[in-house]
């Protein structure tokens, strides 16, 4: 049996060609779009559980300036309510474009006056260092009052970073995505890189203690120190995917919403399999960081701190000299007679 392939050119033109000659067809599939948008819709339209939060109780509400934010505080809550409204509306629009989101759903960000109100939200699935979340099923943003004003990290990066994931899920019709991508287009978006991050990450490699992308799928681990090191990865993967190309991310979530399917998503924008990438992604992190000049390879933080080390090391030398040189013309004085 002779198998007659089509080259793709050849099929598209027959395609298009089947189209214009036969209009009957053009209106038959036209009508099957139709139905298929209203009848399977890409996803529900994203809005905050309003009986959740009202279900709590003790809480006032206040519509942000910037429109689908509506923010519940507690009592003598007002000037951090002010604050966080600023931030919201200074950040939401840039994070939304940045990911392809247009239309934006309403978001409840609910300030819990206390830790023991912070975890009535979230009904203990956060670890005991939590201070903030964003839950992108009921698209609430959770903040703990009490603990985010004594944070090392400032207010606006938790307020973007739990933005993110908001409007991440909105953008994409909630369709499922590992942690690590996740938190590190949160990071990214919220400005949280630091030297102190570079450096731990360059540790975390040059121990050979870096997990693996696949093991950061679901859940972090709750232990502190365990987390930041996910989050780190997380973070430096998300970069490296998106290096050089910011575009890469709106077309990614606009298959994402469409298929609903991380892995084809993936391939279709990025061209690699998430496995894939996952291994360059290890083996350009070992490259990176698993080099003798390891603290040339960390700007600029293990920079300075090279330059610090040869400066303090030339010091040392040159006060050695010296009293070397002392010691000699000492040596060479004749002994003074009494």
């Amino acid at each position: 049996m002779i198998n007659l392939v089509r080259s793709p050119a050849i099929s598209f033109r027959y395609a298009a060609s089947m189209l214009f000659i036969r209009p009957w067809i053009t209106a038959l599939l036209l009508t099957a779009v139709l139905l298929s948008a209203v009848l399977f819709p890409a996803g529900p339209v994203a809005s905050y559980d309003r009986k959740f939060v009202e279900d709590l109780g003790g809480y006032y509400a206040r519509s942000a300036e910037c429109g689908t934010y509506i923010i519940y505080y507690a009592d003598s809550g007002e000037r951090l309510t002010a604050e966080i409204e600023k931030m919201v509306c200074r950040s939401a629009g840039e994070i939304a474009a940045g990911i392809g989101l247009e239309d934006v759903s309403p978001v409840a960000i609910v300030i819990a006056p206390d830790t023991p109100s912070f975890r009535l939200l979230h009904s203990g699935r956060l670890p005991e260092w939590g201070e903030a979340f964003g839950d992108s099923q009921k698209m609430i943003i959770g903040i703990d009052a009490s603990r985010v004003l004594l944070s090392g990290r400032p207010l606006e990066t938790v307020v973007r970073h739990e933005l993110s994931h908001v409007l991440l899920a909105q953008r994409t019709a909630g369709a499922h995505c590992p942690t690590w991508f996740v938190e590190g287009i949160a990071m990214r978006q919220a400005r949280e890189w630091t030297l102190r991050d570079q450096w731990h990450l360059a540790l975390t490699v040059w121990r050979e203690d870096m997990p693996r992308l696949e093991d950061l799928r679901g859940r972090f681990p709750k232990s502190a120190g365990k987390a930041a090191m996910a989050y780190r990865i997380s973070y430096a993967a998300v970069n490296e995917l998106l290096a050089g190309e910011k575009r890469n991310l709106i077309t990614f979530t606009a298959f994402l919403r469409d298929t609903g399917d991380f892995e084809k998503a993936f391939t279709l924008t990025f061209g690699e399999t998430v496995g894939e990438f996952s291994g360059r992604f290890e083996a350009t992190m070992r490259s990176r960081y698993r080099k003798t000049a390891l603290f040339l390879n960390i700007s600029p933080y293990g920079l300075a701190l090279s330059v610090l080390f040869l400066l303090a090391y030339f010091i040392k030398k040159s006060r050695s000299r010296r009293r070397i040189e002392q010691w000699e013309r000492e040596d060479a004085e004749p002994p003074v007679l009494h």
